[in-house]
This record gives C-alpha cells, sequence and structure tokens, in this order.
C-alpha cells in the first residue's frame, strides 16, 4: 500500500512515492561559496531511491556521494571523507551490515544510519553495540532523513565540515539508538 504526503514516502518495498522539494529547505547556494551541511555517503541498488535521497539532501543543503554497492561504497569511503552513511540493509554483495562493519574499520566514529524495509532482518547484537547510529524503518517521509543527518552531524560538531572544495533506536525512525 503506497503513502503519500508533502515530505515524500518510502514504501516498504523501498521505492519512493515522490521525490519533492523539501519545503523551507535552505539550498546549498544561499550560504557562503563553498560551505555546505555536510558530506553524506547514499548506498543503495535501488537507482530510483538512491537518486530521490541524494536529490532531496542535496536541496537540504548536504553535499552527497552516491554507491550502488557496498563495493562502491567501500572504495568511494576510502577516497573522500563524508560525515555519515545512509545504507540500505538488504543489498546484493556487501549488506548494510558489511558495510557499517567495513566503514568503522575505515572510519572509526564515522555515524552510520542503516535503511531497512525488514525490521525482522535486523541484527540486534550489532545495533546494541553501537555499530548503527540510526536504523530507519521503511516506509519513512524523506524529512524524517533530513531530521536524522542533520541531528547526527550536530552531535559530532567538533569534527571539521567538508567544504564543497574539498577533494577529499531499532524501532521507528527518528528515535535515538542506545
Amino acid at each position: 500500500m503506497a503513502l503519500r504526503d508533502r515530505g515524500g514516502m518510502i514504501s516498504e518495498a523501498g521505492s519512493f512515492q515522490s521525490c519533492p522539494t523539501p519545503q523551507g529547505a535552505a539550498r546549498v547556494d544561499e550560504g557562503p561559496v563553498g560551505q555546505c551541511q555536510g558530506r553524506v555517503l547514499v548506498i543503495d541498488d535501488d537507482a530510483s531511491l538512491r537518486q530521490c535521497l541524494a536529490t532531496f539532501l542535496k536541496v537540504a543543503g548536504y553535499l552527497v556521494e552516491e554507491a550502488e554497492s557496498g563495493t562502491e561504497a567501500m572504495r568511494r569511503l576510502a577516497a573522500s571523507p563524508v560525515d555519515v552513511v545512509l545504507t540500505d540493509l538488504m543489498m546484493p554483495g556487501l549488506s548494510g551490515w558489511e558495510v557499517a562493519q567495513a566503514a568503522r574499520m575505515l572510519r572509526p566514529g564515522l555515524p552510520i544510519v542503516l535503511m531497512t524495509g525488514r525490521p525482522d532482518a535486523l541484527n540486534s547484537q550489532l545495533h546494541a553495540e553501537g555499530l548503527v547510529a540510526q536504523v530507519l524503518v521503511k516506509p519513512f517521509r524523506m524529512n524524517e532523513v533530513v531530521a536524522v543527518i542533520t541531528r547526527l552531524i550536530r552531535q559530532d560538531e567538533p569534527r571539521p565540515r567538508v567544504s564543497a572544495g574539498s577533494a577529499g533506536g531499532l524501532g521507528r525512525s527518528g528515535s535515538p539508538a542506545a
């Protein structure tokens, strides 16, 4: 069953129902040149969902790197700094858990957000150990994604922001992870 609202809704299957522009969102070009809210790596094998998330985050003021697989994500993460990783759980090849484990080894302390339409597939032990900072259970609103990313980046204020010129809770979304 498809749910729709102004914030865009992600279905349990993972496909987006709409990809709206966030109302009142600050655009990247409204701030000082080269400044942004942060850099996010979006990983999903579903191209339409990945592109919708990337578009929404860009409009909200984030620099976004995209990867269609866990393997590609690890190459991008090794080559370019990011402030948050947003990854799907169920992907061919490296799963979201495997991406989270490898990302933590490469960049300890990096906030990782896991998206899933199958909360029964979550590994509660890995979540309890703090491997992921947040779990977003589909369906979720795009505005929830932005709120979670913003909260995680603000929690980590001592880390320097990546500028545009750089090369380089189990349960419902919005609930803080233990």
